[in-house]
């Protein structure tokens, strides 16, 4: 479920671009505390959470990046720490699931990552504790026939709390604001991923959102599927109503992801459905 919220690039401005660019940077650059190899599994959604931080930059720096082969700026704040080590322990419960998923080829990189996921893990366990228990729910949720928009609420609570946990240097009425933005785009990935993964997941056998709603409402699944457009309808309207209340220097950036970048996905994938989407 990661690597969903990013930008649409045909309506950045390039000096937005090159912002956007410098928190990716940033964030990889940070994660090479805990680990080189684990950088390449850097996630959108922890730049988004950064991004969404709004935190002063302390230092920027430009050097060559062994990574991208090309001169990279970076800035250092609590928040770009934060967000590596969130990816990190995002990284390593995604492989975790994968490996429960009957993905065998996952089991090298986990095993790779656990030593970065236990630093990250000591570095952050309050955001680590989030992230275990909110995903043990899920599955718990998931293994109990739940009704599929609960398990998307539940995974909607864990990005607004995880998000909760880099405002410690914002007023409360920002921080309020931030995690209902965050619990609403929260939703939104917890149906996109299931629309997108529903053709993968229904020949393995595995769980999906889609296929649950089929079983417990009885549909078919182009009703289940429209069911999970207006799901995501529904996540994007919300997300939007409160971007207005949103204040903050990065706000063209989150701007562009939730008005342009987050329905224009969700277009693309329903329409390999042959469902139309209409943009808000």
């Amino acid at each position: 479920m990661l690597g969903y919220v990013k930008p649409f690039a045909d309506e950045l401005k390039v000096s937005e671009y090159k912002q956007y660019k410098m928190y990716y940077c940033s964030i990889c650059k940070a994660m090479g505390k805990y680990t080189f190899v684990g950088r390449i599994m850097l996630a959108y959604d922890t730049v988004f959470l950064a991004l969404l931080a709004d935190e002063k930059v302390n230092t920027t720096h430009c050097k060559g990046c062994i990574l991208c082969l090309h001169k990279c700026s970076y800035q250092h704040n609590s928040s770009i720490s934060y967000s590596a080590a969130v990816n990190v322990i995002l990284a390593y419960f995604k492989l975790k699931d994968s490996i429960a998923d009957g993905n065998k080829l996952a089991s090298l990189p986990k095993t790779a990552l656990y030593l970065p996921y236990k630093k990250a893990a000591n570095a952050e366990p309050l955001a680590n504790t989030i992230i275990k228990s909110s995903l043990e729910a899920i599955f718990k949720l998931e293994n109990e026939s739940c009704l599929p928009q609960e398990a998307a609420e539940k995974f909607g609570e864990m990005c607004a709390n995880l998000t909760m946990l880099a405002m410690q240097q914002k007023d409360e009425t920002y921080q309020r604001v931030a995690k209902i933005l965050a619990y609403y785009i929260g939703c939104w990935i917890y149906w996109i991923d299931a629309v997108e993964d529903f053709e993968k997941d229904i020949k393995k056998d595995r769980f999906n959102a889609i296929i649950m709603q089929m079983n417990i409402a009885r549909q078919s699944r182009q009703a289940a599927m429209l069911f999970a457009k207006e799901q995501m309808q529904k996540a994007l309207k919300q997300a939007r109503l409160v971007l207005e209340l949103l204040e903050c220097k990065n706000y063209s950036i989150i701007e562009n992801i939730i008005v342009y970048s987050l329905p224009f996905k969700t277009k693309k994938v329903l329409g390999r459905e042959g469902i139309e989407y209409e943009f808000i």
